[in-house]
């Protein structure tokens, strides 16, 4: 039987760890940019999404890099690296999220490896300023 209270339970004690912080960061930027990609698309060609695509990506990997150093405040002894590590999971995840609905739907990859390699570099930028305005804010050292 399918009983609320008991998954509700299992969600806020797995989201209060360490752990569960940073995956819920990282899941809340990837599905940020998907959902963007999705209505932008909508609203213009297909073409022209890969155009902006890198501003939506730096948008949702800076903020994913923020998250993390502010859920998590002095879990990490490296704090700019992971928020770059989270970064690069945030694109990869988009990424891999909008292949496969852009294959399932229209039979075609959307993204392939040099966008990748670009979205993983903007990725990386974006977290890591994401992430040092975290610091910065929060005064972690």
């Amino acid at each position: 039987m399918f009983h609320i209270d008991y998954f509700s339970t299992r969600i806020m004690n797995m989201s209060s760890s360490k752990s569960g912080k940073v995956i819920y960061s990282i899941l809340a930027g990837a599905l940020g940019a998907i959902i963007l990609v999705l209505f932008l698309s909508g609203m213009s060609l297909a073409a022209a999404i890969g155009s902006i695509l890198p501003v939506i990506i730096g948008f949702n990997t800076a903020l994913t890099g923020y998250m993390v150093l502010e859920k998590t405040r002095n879990a990490f002894a490296h704090k700019r690296l992971a928020a770059i590590f989270s970064g690069v999971t945030v694109v990869v995840i988009t990424a891999l999220l909008l292949n496969i609905m852009s294959f399932r739907g229209a039979g075609v990859f959307i993204i392939g490896i040099e966008q990748l390699m670009t979205l993983i570099f903007t990725g990386i930028i974006a977290s890591g300023l994401g992430g040092m305005l975290a610091i910065k804010y929060f005064q972690l050292k």
